[in-house]
């Protein structure tokens, strides 16, 4: 087969690692007798193969077979896996099957087929963090399964590679949290509002999420160099009967000043033009005994009952809405006269 033809077979990288170290890999393969180092050997589950269009049986087997065959000759010990791998579809069921198997990763594999043409999808998922550390996906067009399971072992051999080159990148939390805009704490400092990422030192973290209205949330995260990593937080409702006493707190003090505010206003609106009795004396009172200094106070007056009313309205409404529904409506009731300003309610 001509090298060109070689070329339009295999097709190209659709993303994920770069097609220069899988087939470096695949060229050079492990010397005879030669074995990966054992020092501390890093270990996977691999879960089953899911397919998207018509593949035999048989060949489904050995598809599976060349991946396990890449894997161990790219230095990875492959453990058992579970039986419950089988029916996990999220990444946060693989790692946790992973990690209960001892494995350090979950690998899954996907292949589509449309006649002769596949596309080979390949996933590694840290089992500690259930982030998903690596993604490859490729072409193959017009091949043979011969080639297609070179394929195969080729991306699997190459998840190696990939692996040690994550090693050298500093790690990344990807903060998101339902519902949006809650400001992230890291260790104690305000590092943004969700959605957001940022890159953090290794080790362990504590999180923190904090939005109006909900309860915060905090929890601790491990970042692993080379793994980006999404944390995303539940916030809750403030429950009713803490937001309601707060409402209630803020009610009364509002109808608080707000009456106060009428008592002082209707004074001030009753005494105005009323002679000023202690300015009145002397040539400042007339024959008759009218003072010419009076009191000139309607204006301020009813400014601040107008404010006091607003206050007085705004601190009904805050009761009512923090009311106890399983109590009585609450019923409140203003009046107000020349002589007296007075609340009367029941709750």
């Amino acid at each position: 087969m001509s090298h060109d033809r070689r070329q339009r077979r295999y097709g190209r990288w659709v993303r994920g690692w770069p097609a220069l170290v899988g087939w470096a890999v695949v060229s050079v393969p492990m010397a005879a007798g030669a074995e990966p180092s054992t020092d501390d050997p890093t270990t996977v589950v691999v879960a089953p193969l899911v397919v998207d269009g018509t593949l035999p049986d048989n060949r489904r087997t050995e598809l599976n077979e060349s991946l396990r065959t890449g894997l161990t000759r790219g230095g990875f010990e492959l453990a058992q896996a579970p039986g419950q791998l089988a029916s996990c579809e999220t990444a946060s069921c693989r790692a946790r099957v992973a990690r209960e198997a001892g494995a350090d990763y979950a690998v899954g594999m996907t292949v589509t087929v449309q006649g002769r043409d596949y596309a080979i999808g390949l996933t590694v998922i840290d089992a500690a963090t259930a982030a998903v550390v690596a993604e490859s996906a490729e072409r193959c067009e017009v091949c043979g399964f011969a080639e297609v399971q070179q394929l195969v072992d080729g991306q699997a051999a190459a998840v190696g590679s990939r692996l040690d080159a994550l090693a050298l990148e500093p790690p990344v939390l990807v903060f998101d949290s339902d519902p949006p805009g809650a400001v992230i704490r890291v260790d104690g400092q305000v590092v943004g509002a969700t959605p957001m990422e940022r890159v953090v030192e290794p080790g362990r973290h504590v999180v923190r999420a904090e939005r109006d209205g909900y309860v915060a949330e905090q929890r601790e995260v491990e970042a692993v160099v080379g793994v980006r990593a999404t944390v995303r937080l539940e916030l809750e409702p403030i429950p009713r009967t803490h937001r309601d006493r707060r409402l209630r707190i803020a009610g009364w003090s509002t109808l608080g000043a707000g009456v106060a505010a009428v008592a002082i206003g209707v004074p001030l609106i009753v005494v105005h033009g009323r002679p000023n009795r202690l300015a009145c004396d002397g040539d400042d009172v007339d024959p008759l005994g009218n003072c010419r200094f009076l009191h000139a106070t309607r204006g301020p007056g009813i400014g601040v009952v107008a404010l006091g009313g607003a206050l007085v309205a705004t601190g009904v409404t805050l009761l009512v809405v923090s009311r106890d529904r399983s109590r009585s409506a609450a019923r409140l009731s203003l009046t107000a006269g020349w002589a007296r300003v007075g609340v009367h309610g029941r709750f």
